[in-house]
């Protein structure tokens, strides 16, 4: 198996690394965000339930 995938972006010639989520992310329980609390900047944060949704091709309010 080859680890330099068909498709590319411009200018990237590094090797492919293929990584766990659990690296690449901080994944927590038990700290709610209130919808009154969203915010439309910053660092984003998706729902276990986003992530069904988006995996379902619905969309999730």
């Amino acid at each position: 198996m080859s680890n330099t995938p068909q498709i590319r972006f411009a200018g990237f010639t590094d090797a492919w690394e293929q990584r766990k989520f659990s690296e690449l992310t901080e994944i927590r329980s038990a700290s709610r965000v209130h919808k009154d609390e969203w915010q439309s900047s910053g660092v984003p944060f998706y729902r276990s339930s986003d992530v069904m949704a988006a995996l379902n091709g619905t969309e999730n309010e």
